[in-house]
């Protein structure tokens, strides 16, 4: 268990550095990548965070999304 897992189906709102600044709904969270989706853009944010890597094999991390998305259109 990570420590985002009590905010998924939650309004979050996350500052990342540069000062930008996102508001959605936290869809997922695993080792390396929180999803947002963004209602006022309609899309999906996919952040990667910087974390002590764990073992889970079960949970998103961003290589895997990166890994599924190669070769596609997004």
């Amino acid at each position: 268990m990570n420590d985002f897992n009590h905010f998924i189906g939650k309004h979050v709102d996350i500052e990342v550095s540069g000062k930008n600044y996102y508001k959605g709904t936290l869809i997922d969270a695993g080792l390396d990548i929180i999803v947002v989706y963004d209602h006022s853009t309609l899309s999906f944010l996919y952040i990667p965070i910087e974390k002590p890597i764990e073992s889970d094999s079960a949970s998103i991390s961003f290589r895997k999304a990166l890994a599924n998305a190669k070769g596609q259109f997004v």
